[in-house]
C-alpha cells in the first residue's frame, strides 16, 4: 500500500483495519478486490476461522459522488464483494456483518479521495450480534 492509504488501529477489544479497496475487473468481467486487499483479508479470515467468537464488521467506504443513493449503493457493493470473498475463504456468515454508509459517515472530512476503500472491524461479539446484523440494500 502507498503511504497513508492503509491503517491499523486497536482500541480495547477492537481492531480496525482501513484498506484502499477499489474494485477491479478480472478476465471474466467480475468485480474483485485488489491483490493487496485480498492478501490482508486472507489474514482476517484465518483469524476468524481460528476463533469462532471473532466477529467481523465490514464497511465499504466511498468518496463524494454527489448523490447519497449512489454512494450508498457503491458503499454496499464494496462491502458485499469483501463479504463474499471472506465467505469464499471459509468465514461463517454468522461471524460477519456488512454495512454501507456512503458519505453519511466519512473517515476524512476534507479529503473525498481518501474515503474510498474498506474498513474492517474485528472484535469478540456480544451474544446478540446476529440479531443486530443489518445489511445495506
Amino acid at each position: 500500500f502507498a503511504k497513508n492509504e492503509a491503517a491499523i488501529s486497536y482500541e480495547r477489544d477492537r481492531l480496525w483495519i482501513r484498506l484502499p479497496a477499489q474494485l477491479q475487473q478480472d478476465a471474466q468481467g467480475n468485480l474483485q478486490l485488489g491483490t493487496d486487499v485480498r492478501e490482508m483479508l486472507r489474514e482476517v479470515a484465518a483469524e476468524a476461522r481460528r476463533d469462532s467468537e471473532r466477529r467481523i464488521r465490514i464497511n465499504g467506504d466511498v468518496g463524494n459522488m454527489g448523490n447519497l443513493a449512489n454512494e450508498l449503493r457503491a458503499s454496499a457493493h464494496i462491502g458485499q464483494v469483501a463479504f463474499g470473498y471472506l465467505q469464499w475463504l471459509g468465514v461463517s456468515d454468522k461471524q460477519m456483518s456488512m454495512w454501507g454508509w456512503g458519505t453519511s459517515r466519512t473517515i476524512f472530512q476534507d479529503r473525498s479521495d481518501l474515503n474510498r476503500g474498506l474498513t474492517i472491524e474485528i472484535f469478540n461479539a456480544p451474544t446478540d450480534f446476529n440479531e443486530q446484523k443489518v445489511e445495506a440494500q
